[in-house]
Protein backbone atom coordinates (compact mmCIF):
# COMPACT_ATOMS: atom_id res chain seq x y z
CA UNK A 1 0.00 0.00 0.00
CA UNK A 2 1.32 3.46 -1.22
CA UNK A 3 0.59 7.12 0.30
CA UNK A 4 -1.75 7.54 -2.05
CA UNK A 5 -4.00 4.45 -1.34
CA UNK A 6 -3.58 5.18 2.54
CA UNK A 7 -5.51 7.64 2.32
CA UNK A 8 -8.40 5.88 -0.18
CA UNK A 9 -8.33 3.54 2.69
CA UNK A 10 -9.14 6.34 5.30
CA UNK A 11 -11.83 7.49 3.16
CA UNK A 12 -10.14 10.55 2.13
CA UNK A 13 -10.58 11.44 -1.70
CA UNK A 14 -7.98 12.98 -3.71
CA UNK A 15 -9.07 14.00 -7.09
CA UNK A 16 -7.90 17.38 -7.55
CA UNK A 17 -9.14 20.23 -6.52
CA UNK A 18 -8.66 19.21 -3.17
CA UNK A 19 -7.47 20.99 -0.22
CA UNK A 20 -5.95 19.18 3.06
CA UNK A 21 -5.12 20.36 6.30
CA UNK A 22 -2.27 17.53 8.14
CA UNK A 23 -1.36 18.74 11.68
CA UNK A 24 0.38 17.15 14.75
CA UNK A 25 3.18 17.04 17.45
CA UNK A 26 6.69 17.98 16.45
CA UNK A 27 8.77 15.63 14.93
CA UNK A 28 5.57 13.84 13.90
CA UNK A 29 6.92 13.60 10.51
CA UNK A 30 3.80 15.82 8.66
CA UNK A 31 6.03 17.35 6.20
CA UNK A 32 7.97 14.29 4.70
CA UNK A 33 4.27 13.20 4.88
CA UNK A 34 2.84 15.92 2.84
CA UNK A 35 5.70 16.34 0.29
CA UNK A 36 5.62 12.26 -0.22
CA UNK A 37 1.54 12.82 -1.05
CA UNK A 38 2.26 15.80 -3.40
CA UNK A 39 5.24 14.13 -4.94
CA UNK A 40 2.51 11.16 -5.53
CA UNK A 41 -0.14 13.18 -6.78
CA UNK A 42 2.17 15.33 -9.02
CA UNK A 43 3.31 12.37 -11.10
CA UNK A 44 -0.17 10.85 -11.94
CA UNK A 45 -1.42 14.60 -12.59
CA UNK A 46 1.99 15.58 -14.57
CA UNK A 47 2.11 18.28 -12.74
CA UNK A 48 5.45 19.26 -10.25
CA UNK A 49 6.11 19.90 -7.01
CA UNK A 50 5.74 23.41 -5.36
CA UNK A 51 6.81 23.98 -1.18
CA UNK A 52 5.19 27.21 0.44
CA UNK A 53 7.26 27.40 3.68
CA UNK A 54 7.37 29.38 6.27
CA UNK A 55 9.35 26.85 8.39
CA UNK A 56 13.53 28.04 9.18
CA UNK A 57 14.06 25.00 8.79
CA UNK A 58 14.08 25.06 5.33
CA UNK A 59 16.73 27.50 5.30
CA UNK A 60 18.83 24.61 5.84
CA UNK A 61 19.72 23.35 2.50
CA UNK A 62 20.26 19.67 4.52
CA UNK A 63 17.29 19.69 5.88
CA UNK A 64 15.69 20.25 2.00
CA UNK A 65 18.19 16.95 0.64
CA UNK A 66 17.03 14.99 3.98
CA UNK A 67 13.03 15.00 2.52
CA UNK A 68 14.07 15.05 -1.24
CA UNK A 69 15.79 11.49 0.06
CA UNK A 70 13.09 9.89 2.37
CA UNK A 71 10.16 11.11 0.35
CA UNK A 72 12.04 10.55 -3.56
CA UNK A 73 10.81 14.05 -4.43
CA UNK A 74 11.53 16.86 -6.36
CA UNK A 75 10.43 20.20 -5.98
CA UNK A 76 10.66 23.68 -5.98
CA UNK A 77 10.27 25.38 -2.15
CA UNK A 78 9.76 29.52 -1.91
CA UNK A 79 10.34 31.09 1.45
CA UNK A 80 6.96 33.31 2.94
CA UNK A 81 8.76 36.20 4.11
CA UNK A 82 5.63 38.18 4.41
CA UNK A 83 2.13 37.30 4.76
CA UNK A 84 1.22 39.82 2.23
CA UNK A 85 3.16 38.04 -0.56
CA UNK A 86 1.14 34.62 0.18
CA UNK A 87 -1.31 35.63 -3.04
CA UNK A 88 1.20 35.70 -5.28
CA UNK A 89 3.40 32.71 -3.77
CA UNK A 90 0.42 30.50 -4.47
CA UNK A 91 -0.58 32.42 -7.98
CA UNK A 92 2.36 31.40 -9.06
CA UNK A 93 2.44 27.96 -8.24
CA UNK A 94 -1.16 27.27 -9.43
CA UNK A 95 0.11 25.07 -11.72
CA UNK A 96 1.94 22.26 -9.18
CA UNK A 97 0.44 20.43 -6.46
CA UNK A 98 1.52 22.38 -3.21
CA UNK A 99 2.80 22.25 0.01
CA UNK A 100 2.07 25.09 2.91
CA UNK A 101 4.72 24.17 5.35
CA UNK A 102 3.31 25.40 8.02
CA UNK A 103 0.40 27.82 8.28
CA UNK A 104 0.72 27.80 12.33
CA UNK A 105 4.48 29.13 11.63
CA UNK A 106 2.63 32.22 9.11
CA UNK A 107 0.26 32.65 12.36
CA UNK A 108 3.10 33.14 14.50
CA UNK A 109 4.96 35.33 12.68
CA UNK A 110 1.92 37.44 11.88
CA UNK A 111 1.26 38.08 15.65
CA UNK A 112 4.79 39.11 16.35
CA UNK A 113 4.85 41.53 13.83
CA UNK A 114 1.41 43.04 15.04
CA UNK A 115 2.58 42.79 18.35
CA UNK A 116 5.94 44.18 17.91
CA UNK A 117 4.00 47.32 15.88
CA UNK A 118 1.89 47.92 19.27
CA UNK A 119 -1.38 46.10 18.92
CA UNK A 120 -3.22 45.40 21.85
CA UNK A 121 -3.29 40.94 22.08
CA UNK A 122 -6.66 41.24 22.54
CA UNK A 123 -7.21 42.93 19.06
CA UNK A 124 -4.34 41.29 17.19
CA UNK A 125 -6.46 37.65 17.51
CA UNK A 126 -9.39 38.26 15.29
CA UNK A 127 -7.44 40.50 13.33
CA UNK A 128 -4.80 37.15 12.88
CA UNK A 129 -7.94 35.19 12.43
CA UNK A 130 -9.57 37.11 9.33
CA UNK A 131 -6.19 37.04 7.68
CA UNK A 132 -5.81 33.42 7.97
CA UNK A 133 -9.51 33.09 6.66
CA UNK A 134 -8.44 35.26 3.72
CA UNK A 135 -5.40 33.67 3.04
CA UNK A 136 -7.10 30.19 2.87
CA UNK A 137 -9.84 31.49 0.60
CA UNK A 138 -7.46 32.66 -1.72
CA UNK A 139 -5.68 29.27 -1.88
CA UNK A 140 -9.05 27.50 -2.53
CA UNK A 141 -9.73 29.57 -5.21
CA UNK A 142 -6.05 28.99 -6.89
CA UNK A 143 -6.96 25.11 -5.89
CA UNK A 144 -10.26 25.01 -7.52
CA UNK A 145 -9.87 26.92 -10.65
CA UNK A 146 -6.23 25.69 -11.23
CA UNK A 147 -7.58 21.62 -10.31
CA UNK A 148 -4.97 20.76 -8.14
CA UNK A 149 -4.07 19.71 -4.48
CA UNK A 150 -2.86 21.60 -1.72
CA UNK A 151 -1.82 20.37 1.18
CA UNK A 152 -1.08 22.39 4.64
CA UNK A 153 1.25 21.62 7.28
CA UNK A 154 0.16 22.89 10.83
CA UNK A 155 1.02 22.04 14.41
CA UNK A 156 -1.11 20.51 17.09
CA UNK A 157 -2.66 23.12 19.96
CA UNK A 158 -2.38 20.74 23.45
CA UNK A 159 -5.44 22.62 24.22
CA UNK A 160 -6.48 21.52 27.74
CA UNK A 161 -10.77 21.18 27.58
CA UNK A 162 -12.78 22.81 30.47
CA UNK A 163 -16.09 21.68 32.11
CA UNK A 164 -17.05 18.10 30.89
CA UNK A 165 -13.90 18.01 28.82
CA UNK A 166 -11.64 18.63 31.77
CA UNK A 167 -9.15 15.94 31.38
CA UNK A 168 -9.65 16.04 27.84
CA UNK A 169 -6.86 17.14 25.56
CA UNK A 170 -7.65 18.74 21.86
CA UNK A 171 -5.03 18.22 19.64
CA UNK A 172 -6.48 20.29 16.78
CA UNK A 173 -5.08 23.92 15.72
CA UNK A 174 -6.88 26.54 17.54
CA UNK A 175 -7.72 28.14 14.07
CA UNK A 176 -9.06 24.91 12.69
CA UNK A 177 -12.45 25.38 12.86
CA UNK A 178 -12.37 28.99 11.26
CA UNK A 179 -10.22 27.54 8.10
CA UNK A 180 -12.10 23.66 7.69
CA UNK A 181 -14.68 25.10 5.69
CA UNK A 182 -11.97 25.67 2.66
CA UNK A 183 -10.45 22.51 3.34
CA UNK A 184 -12.11 18.95 2.02
CA UNK A 185 -10.56 16.80 5.16
CA UNK A 186 -8.51 17.55 8.67
CA UNK A 187 -6.34 14.54 9.63
CA UNK A 188 -3.61 14.13 12.13
CA UNK A 189 -0.62 12.30 12.48
CA UNK A 190 1.06 10.76 15.44
CA UNK A 191 3.78 8.21 16.62
CA UNK A 192 3.65 5.90 18.54
CA UNK A 193 4.54 5.68 21.93
CA UNK A 194 6.83 2.53 22.24
CA UNK A 195 7.85 2.30 18.46
CA UNK A 196 9.06 5.60 17.12
CA UNK A 197 9.05 4.10 13.53
CA UNK A 198 5.73 3.78 13.62
CA UNK A 199 2.85 6.76 13.03
CA UNK A 200 -0.88 6.76 13.16
CA UNK A 201 -2.91 9.09 10.65
CA UNK A 202 -6.50 9.60 11.73
CA UNK A 203 -9.09 11.35 9.97
CA UNK A 204 -10.46 14.37 11.90
CA UNK A 205 -13.02 15.77 10.01
CA UNK A 206 -14.19 15.16 6.14
CA UNK A 207 -16.37 17.38 4.24
CA UNK A 208 -16.80 15.06 0.90
CA UNK A 209 -17.06 11.94 3.43
CA UNK A 210 -18.07 12.35 6.83
CA UNK A 211 -19.05 8.71 7.55
CA UNK A 212 -14.73 8.25 7.65
CA UNK A 213 -14.24 10.70 10.03
CA UNK A 214 -12.17 8.58 13.35
CA UNK A 215 -10.90 6.17 10.68
CA UNK A 216 -7.20 5.54 11.48
CA UNK A 217 -4.21 3.75 9.57
CA UNK A 218 -0.28 2.91 11.23
CA UNK A 219 2.55 3.14 8.69
CA UNK A 220 5.69 3.43 8.54
CA UNK A 221 8.22 5.40 6.57
CA UNK A 222 10.21 3.45 4.02
CA UNK A 223 12.28 5.05 1.18
CA UNK A 224 9.75 7.15 -1.00
CA UNK A 225 6.86 5.70 0.14
CA UNK A 226 4.88 4.31 3.24
CA UNK A 227 3.84 0.70 4.29
CA UNK A 228 1.27 -0.24 6.35
CA UNK A 229 1.78 -1.75 10.01
CA UNK A 230 -0.22 -4.45 11.52
CA UNK A 231 -2.59 -3.58 14.78
CA UNK A 232 0.31 -5.93 16.67
CA UNK A 233 2.23 -3.20 16.65
CA UNK A 234 0.32 -0.40 16.88
CA UNK A 235 0.84 1.03 20.42
CA UNK A 236 -0.77 4.38 20.44
CA UNK A 237 -4.64 4.52 21.61
CA UNK A 238 -6.18 5.18 18.28
CA UNK A 239 -9.79 7.28 19.10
Amino acid sequence: MGVIEMFNELGVSLNPPKMLVVYGEPMAGKTVLSVMLASKLADTMNRKVGVIYTEPVWEDGEYQSFVMNVTGAKFDAVKLADWRHFNSIVSSFRDRVIVFDSISALITDIVSRFTFAGWDLRAVTPRVHQIVITLTHFMRAVVNNSRTVAVIVAHSSSTAGVGRYRGITDNRPAFAKRILHECDAELELRVDSDNKDVRVLTVIANRVNPFSEGRSVAFRFVKGNVEPVGEEMLKVKVM
